[in-house]
């Protein structure tokens, strides 16, 4: 394993909540624009999972890659661009797969993401625990033809 490249074992892993969407500048990679949340930058190499609003013509749990690019931009936002994995979201996870946990504090992935996602509207970039990217992978299955 070389030092800052993509083979590196992953310290972290993120979700950007955005509407900002778009194809990267290479085939194969999108980018994502937020805020980050609570202090986050991630690094180039960690896994990201895409969120995209549904109160903004989004489709919730959209997208999964691993950061390739990371630049803060003048606005306050950092811009991420993420080289897709290809696999489809076999899973929809959406709001109202949220809302039923809004109020549990039992620490399981879905009361983790629901405060993530639900309470806090605007958008953002946010750190995921162990135990949430496992349940967010559970949700992506094959790869796109």
């Amino acid at each position: 394993m070389t030092g800052g490249s993509l083979d590196q074992e992953r310290t972290m892993a993120v979700i950007a909540k955005t509407s900002s969407l778009r194809p990267g500048p290479v085939r194969g990679t999108f980018i994502a624009e937020a805020r980050a949340w609570k202090g986050v930058v991630p690094a180039v190499g960690e896994r990201a999972f895409v969120w995209t609003p549904e109160t903004k013509r989004g489709e919730g749990l959209a997208r999964r890659g691993d950061v390739v690019n990371v630049h803060p931009t003048q606005s306050g936002e950092i811009r991420l661009t993420i080289r897709s994995d290809g696999r489809w979201v076999i899973a929809p996870l959406r709001m109202a797969d949220l809302a039923p946990y809004r109020e549990v504090r039992d620490g399981s992935p879905l009361a983790l993401l629901s405060e993530k996602l639900y309470y806090h509207t605007h958008e953002k970039i946010a750190a995921l625990s162990a135990e949430e990217e496992a349940f967010l992978n559970t949700r992506f299955g094959w790869e796109r033809p």
